[in-house]
C-alpha cells in the first residue's frame, strides 16, 4: 500500500488532503461561512454554565426542583390546601362507611373534623335529594342529626 504523510508541512500549508491508498490530491474541504456560534447556556435557577445536552435547562435535580417549586408558588399552595381537605374528608367517609351504605349520627362526622364546605361533586336524584361526594365516597343529610354514607361504584 502506498501511504503518504498527510501531516507534512507542505500539505498543511496548502490546505491539501491526500488520499491514503492512491496518493492523489483531493480538493480542500471548504470552511463553513455560516457557522452558528454556540451561546453559553446557563442554568435557569443558579446561572451556572451548562455542559452536555443541547436542550438541558438545569445543572442538576436540586436546581430543577427549586425552579419548579418557585414557579408553582402560591397558586399551588392553595391547591395543595384544598386537596388536603378533600383527602381528609374522603378518608373520614371511607373509615366510617365500612359497608357500601351506612347511616351515622352527625356528631361522628363533626368529631372527626369533617369539612362540609369541600366536596368534589354532587348528585341530585329525581326526588330532589342531593348527595355530596368526595371522590367515590358520598353522604346525604337525612335529618338534623343523621347522615347516610354511600360509596359510588361506577366511575
Amino acid at each position: 500500500m502506498n501511504f503518504k504523510n498527510c501531516h507534512s508541512a507542505s500539505a498543511i500549508k496548502r490546505n491539501v488532503v491526500f488520499e491514503f491508498d492512491t496518493g492523489r490530491k483531493t480538493k480542500p474541504i471548504p470552511k463553513r461561512k455560516n457557522k452558528k456560534v454556540m451561546e453559553e447556556r446557563k442554568c435557569l435557577e443558579c446561572g451556572e454554565p451548562l455542559r452536555g445536552r443541547a436542550d438541558q435547562k438545569f445543572c442538576n435535580d436540586l436546581c430543577r426542583n427549586a425552579y419548579n417549586n418557585k414557579k408553582l408558588g402560591k397558586s399551588s399552595k392553595y391547591i395543595r390546601k384544598i386537596n388536603r381537605i378533600l383527602r381528609t374528608n374522603h378518608s373520614i367517609l371511607k373509615d366510617l362507611n365500612t359497608e357500601n351504605k351506612t347511616t351515622i349520627p352527625s356528631k361522628k362526622l363533626e368529631k372527626e373534623n369533617f369539612n362540609f364546605n369541600y366536596h368534589t361533586h354532587y348528585y341530585k336524584t329525581r326526588n330532589g335529594k342531593v348527595y355530596f361526594f368526595c371522590y367515590d365516597q358520598g353522604y346525604l343529610k337525612l335529618d338534623s342529626n343523621r347522615y347516610l354514607l354511600v360509596k359510588k361504584e361506577d366511575i
